[in-house]
Order: C-alpha cells, then sequence, then structure tokens
C-alpha cells in the first residue's frame, strides 16, 4: 500500500517545507510546499517517483523518505539503444526540512 507521505509529514508537524533529493545522477529541490495545499500524488508527479517504492524515515536525525523513480519512457541511452530497465530508474533520497518562508 502506498504511504501518504503528505499526511506523515504533517503528523509530524510539517506545514511548509522544502524537499531536497539526492539521486544517482543528479540533485532536485522543491522549495516552499505548502502541505495543507499539496497532496501526496503531487509530489509523486513531481518528482516522478513509483509511489509502491516509497520508505519513509521521519523520525531520523535528518528526516527523509527513499522511492525509485518511474522507468522513463522512450529513454534511449548516449548510444542511441534502449537501455535496460534497471539503467533508466533512479533511486532517490528525499530530504525533507520545514521550510523559511519568505515574505515578498
Amino acid at each position: 500500500m502506498p504511504k501518504d507521505i503528505v499526511k506523515e509529514l504533517l503528523d509530524k508537524g510539517f506545514k511548509v517545507v522544502d524537499l531536497v533529493c539526492v539521486g544517482t545522477i543528479n540533485i532536485i529541490s522543491a522549495k516552499e510546499l505548502s502541505l495543507e495545499e499539496i497532496s501526496t500524488g503531487d509530489i509523486v508527479d513531481m518528482l516522478s517517483l513509483d509511489e509502491n517504492t516509497i520508505k519513509l524515515f521521519l523520525n531520523e536525525k535528518l528526516p527523509h523518505f527513499e522511492a525509485s523513480t518511474k522507468p522513463l519512457a522512450g529513454y534511449i541511452n548516449s548510444e542511441g539503444e534502449l537501455p535496460i530497465m534497471e539503467d533508466a530508474i533512479i533511486d532517490y533520497k528525499v530530504y525533507v526540512k520545514e521550510a523559511i518562508v519568505q515574505s515578498k
């Protein structure tokens, strides 16, 4: 059963978060996500995650969750060949921290 990231974060007292995703090939971040205005599905879609791979580690010193991306459809490697399925999946560790909201 897929994990409800937003519910779990709200239960831990988070309201607005920054997410920093560290993967095997790149780093992606999302800033000032209001958990009351976003759903787990939105986060999963934003990061192209396979919701069945999500593992929560929210009680750690650096709260995070781990997940793998969905295979990239139509992805072709640098040699112009279709890659092995495992080559098209990225494992992410997504760190969560309370956002410092900048007033404009």
